[in-house]
């Protein structure tokens, strides 16, 4: 089979959540184009930090209540950097949903773990 790109899965995981309900967008970060070297560059501040999940949304689940969502789409052989485990991190650590996601399947079940755990809550 062969590799799917980024933007796909994106796509794919974008339109199954709003498929089921799920308030949710693709972020995208704001570059600034160097005509030195030709390339656009990643801009990152306090206002934009490093390391952002690609998919932002509120999951609601029976007492889940709008829990902040967020997702790092990458592909069979992407690498996830330092700054976007850090992120997710962060995220859990705060109450937020967070996780990688290279298919539909996954978001499928992280998201059916977490209303598994939401049960017995």
């Amino acid at each position: 089979m062969a590799r799917q790109l980024e933007s796909v899965i994106k796509k794919s995981i974008l339109a199954y959540l709003h498929a089921n309900g799920v308030f949710s967008f693709i972020y995208v970060s704001a570059g600034m184009y160097d005509p030195r070297v030709k390339v656009w560059k990643k801009m990152h501040s306090s206002l934009s930090p490093a390391g952002i999940p690609d998919i932002l949304g509120i999951f609601t689940y029976k007492n889940i209540k709008g829990r902040f969502l967020a997702i790092e789409v990458k592909t069979s052989t992407g690498v996830v950097s330092p700054h976007q485990k850090a992120m997710i991190d962060r995220i859990n650590a705060l109450g937020g949903i967070a996780f990688v996601a290279r298919s539909i399947d996954e978001v499928q079940y992280n998201l059916r773990e977490i209303m598994k755990n939401a049960e017995h809550e």
